[in-house]
């Protein structure tokens, strides 16, 4: 496997780059003018190294010091022998002084030692590069996986109009919204905010997906279901994060909507643009071990009438003066909306929490379910 510090390019380019640029500053070095040559001639060796580095890798860079080290001392100052080397020109004629073996010497080994220098940063910053590199293919790797957690799309659930969408502020992000067959018909629906955005949340995100969507098959109580969970993930969460979660049920043989909140509230539009806000039953999982999560009473959802649960992501984004699109903009937008389908619905909301932001970086991921009750009129289950 190559190394991936090394540039890709063949050994042997990468070693004549190097051979080529020391011989090129020893040609310059040659021919330039004899006032120039003492004090210049250092300075192109360092451009060949730096060149040789940069192209080829530390290998090729250090050859580069070695062959530059050797030019100078060989061809041009030649201080280890104590030759007389030209210093200046006066009337017309060269004159020559004395090089001095340890000043001579000293001026060698700083060379060495800066061109060294530069190869080991220019190797850190190649490092930086790979590591930076190998992140980001992770996290888009990651991104992916997670993706494929999210419903490819909403069921079809005979009288209601379903719609969720999620937008994660990173590469990957805390928030979730499922879809879960339940027993004897029913469609259990989760809208969840782990603390925190990022990797980490999103692995505490997809746990709490698979727990949720094991114990949800087994308990037909939304209580008891939250409450394992709950127990569950009190010992996977030792580093003060925690899940706020609603998990409700929808059953469209009574029409009926029962919730049970986990620090997850959610709204109830009505026809008429009212909103009645469902309050969380429970402390949010996680927390404490102990905790109870009493599920709400079941609601007959009339036709107009829309469930809105969003996580504060909504609530939390702000615009470049600073204020907060807040929990009453969001609610205005849901019920300017509320006659449309419950996809344009959340469209909406997302259309205007950007358009708030006016390009600002979202802070935190915005996650928003819409349940929409139809009428028993068959042309607007077609809308």
């Amino acid at each position: 496997m190559a190394d991936p510090l090394t540039p890709s390019r063949s050994p042997v380019r990468r070693y004549g780059v190097a051979v080529a640029s020391v011989a090129l500053a020893l040609l310059l070095s040659i021919w330039a003018p004899l006032p120039l040559r003492e004090k210049q001639h250092s300075a192109l060796f360092f451009v060949a190294v730096i060149v040789s580095t940069l192209y080829g890798g530390p290998g090729p860079g250090l050859v580069a010091i070695l062959l530059a080290t050797g030019a100078i001392e060989v061809f041009l100052a030649r201080p280890f022998h104590g030759d007389r080397g030209p210093a200046d020109i006066i009337n017309g004629q060269p004159v020559f002084t004395e090089a001095p073996f340890a000043a001579s010497a000293v001026r060698v080994a700083v060379f060495a030692a800066s061109a060294l220098l530069i190869s080991l940063l220019n190797w850190r910053r190649l490092r930086a590069e790979v590591a930076a590199r190998s992140s980001d293919l992770e996290l888009r790797v990651a991104r992916q996986v997670q993706q494929k957690l999210f419903p490819a799309e909403a069921p079809a659930v005979p009288g209601f109009d379903i719609a969720g969408v999620a937008l994660p502020a990173g590469a990957a992000g805390g928030d979730y919204f499922d879809f879960i067959p339940l027993p004897g018909g029913r469609l259990g629906i989760a809208v969840g905010d782990v603390s925190g955005h990022g990797l980490g949340p999103a692995l505490l995100m997809s746990a709490t997906r698979a727990y949720l969507r094991a114990l949800a098959l087994s308990h037909r109580d939304l209580s008891e279901t939250l409450a394992r969970a709950n127990g569950i993930l009190c010992e996977d969460t030792g580093d003060g994060r925690f899940v706020a979660l609603l998990f409700a049920s929808l059953d469209p043989a009574t029409r009926t909507f029962a919730y049970a909140g986990a620090g997850q509230n959610g709204y109830l539009l009505d026809a008429g643009g009212a909103v009645t806000r469902l309050d969380a039953t429970g402390p949010p999982l996680g927390v404490d071990p102990a905790a109870a999560f009493p599920a709400a009473p079941p609601r007959v959802l009339g036709p107009g009438q829309v469930v809105l649960v969003f996580t504060d992501g909504f609530a939390e984004s702000r615009a470049p003066d600073g204020s907060f699109f807040g929990i009453e903009r969001t609610l205005a937008v849901a019920r300017a909306a509320r006659g449309q389908p419950a996809a344009a619905v959340a469209r909406a909301l997302c259309e205007a929490v950007r358009e708030f932001a006016r390009g600002r970086p979202q802070g935190d991921d915005i996650t928003v379910v819409v349940i929409r009750a139809r009428s028993d009129d068959p042309s607007e289950a077609t809308i």
